[in-house]
């Protein structure tokens, strides 16, 4: 079942540090945004580039198990 949400930014590093090259980024995704998906629920993003990149998430809802 999917929980719609107004959407909220709940990351933008474009004001911070971006990600490394063939770094990762986890972000704790628990009440952002309004977001509830448990007590540990986190999304990690990962770099695969030579480069270093922004990173910009917005959250539209979520999907109970």
């Amino acid at each position: 079942m999917f929980v719609a949400l107004p959407p909220a930014r709940v990351l933008d590093t474009r004001n911070a540090t971006p990600v490394p090259a063939a770094g990762d980024l986890t972000l704790a995704m628990l009440g952002k945004g309004g977001v509830q998906v448990g007590s540990n629920g986190s999304i990690k993003f990962h770099n695969g580039s030579g480069g270093t990149t922004q990173v910009v998430a917005d959250t539209a809802g979520y999907y109970l198990s």
